[in-house]
């Protein structure tokens, strides 16, 4: 704070309520002195800070890559803690392809209840460039027919076994069990798991083809 409040007076009402006004109002010198600022010398306080590490610690748990930019900004002033955006390196140098961020206060400001929020804003065509003929496979890995209500406890095991394991799975539980099967049938997916019972036990079937099903049959049947 010392930092910018010194380089860049002009701006120093502004800091209170917005950091990302002031780093996304400068031009020219200004603008050049905040490039030679330290490494979190736009850290607005110790709160932002430890949000964004949980955020940083929730990617890292889902696989998701990413780079911190300590004076990345977005236009729009009511954002806090937290702003993102999603780069290419395919599209030359009109990288980035979406781009938003946290606005926890907004709602209050306009005089509503303190609501968390978050947005975002997509450039369709620069989606679509990135698309381009690549064939997108929209299936679930997975949908799971309960079709007895007695082994519903073992449908949701593996429904939650599943997602744990990374497959993306859908279950049909609800409405006539004799239909479930039908209306699972109708839900593209590599695999269908139906689960019944047979002779008073459960019975587990698992239909599908390719190594994704083959694995997603090895976990249902381990449980």
């Amino acid at each position: 704070r010392l930092f910018l409040d010194e380089t860049l007076s002009y701006s120093a009402a502004l800091w209170d309520t917005s950091v990302s006004t002031v780093t996304d109002t400068l031009n020219g010198q200004p603008s050049s002195r905040l490039q030679a600022a330290p490494p979190g010398a736009v850290s607005a306080d110790s709160l932002a800070e430890a949000s964004g590490r949980k955020i940083e610690r929730l990617l890292d748990a889902a696989g998701v890559a990413w780079e911190r930019n300590a004076r990345l900004v977005r236009g729009l002033d009511y954002y806090r803690h937290t702003a993102f955006e999603f780069v290419t390196d395919r599209l030359g140098a009109q990288g980035t392809v979406l781009g938003g961020g946290r606005y926890d206060g907004l709602i209050e400001a306009l005089g509503g209840p303190p609501t968390a929020a978050v947005g975002w804003a997509a450039g369709i065509e620069r989606l679509a460039m990135l698309l381009g003929d690549d064939v997108i496979d929209t299936r679930l890995d997975a949908v799971i027919a309960v079709e007895d209500d007695g082994q519903l406890a073992l449908a949701m095991r593996a429904l939650a076994a599943l997602r744990t394991g990374g497959f993306a799975t859908e279950i049909v539980a609800t409405g006539s069990p004799r239909k479930r099967f039908d209306k699972a049938t109708k839900i593209p997916a590599r695999a269908l798991v139906s689960i019944g019972a047979r002779d008073g036990s459960p019975h587990v079937n698992v239909r599908g083809d390719g190594e994704r099903a083959r694995a997603i049959e090895a976990l249902v049947r381990a449980l």
